[in-house]
């Protein structure tokens, strides 16, 4: 009897491996491809739609490249879908801030992403979608870039 339920637990934690890694597949094939933001806001004021105009994010599954006008930053991101809330860390390789991490949070609804990240080199990561008066997180919606 214990052998039996040996087996069951040994398949369950199979089971419960290949969910995990599945939920990562899928967040990070829908992570992929270049996005445009909806919405930015820090310390709850929304950026101009001007500036919106001019910022493109791109991911391709391990880095990504973010744009503003002529000025950009690039680097690798790593999901951890399994974390609640999602959790995403940026490694900043060029621009201004290169050299730091960047700790964030995310969700996909409606085909839209969301992502919320602390001030890069901050050890702290955001804990909710609601950030709180005067937080100096970053809030980005993105969509999809029309082609």
């Amino acid at each position: 009897m214990k052998l039996r339920n040996s087996a069951v637990l040994i398949l369950l934690c199979a089971f419960a491996a290949i969910a995990d890694d599945d939920a990562k597949k899928s967040d990070a094939d829908t992570f992929k491809g270049e996005w445009r933001p909806l919405v930015l806001k820090q310390k709850g004021q929304a950026a101009p739609a001007e500036a919106l105009g001019v910022m493109t994010f791109k991911f391709d599954g391990e880095k990504y490249v973010q744009t503003v006008g002529p000025l950009s930053e690039e680097g690798n991101y790593t999901l951890d879908p399994s974390k609640t809330p999602k959790t995403i860390d940026f490694d900043i390789k060029t621009g201004m801030d290169q050299g730091k991490k960047q700790l964030g949070i995310y969700k996909i609804e409606d085909g839209k992403l969301t992502v919320i990240v602390a001030a890069a080199g901050s050890k702290d990561r955001p804990k909710s979608f609601q950030p709180a008066e005067g937080d100096d997180s970053l809030e980005f919606v993105l969509e999809r870039a029309k082609p």
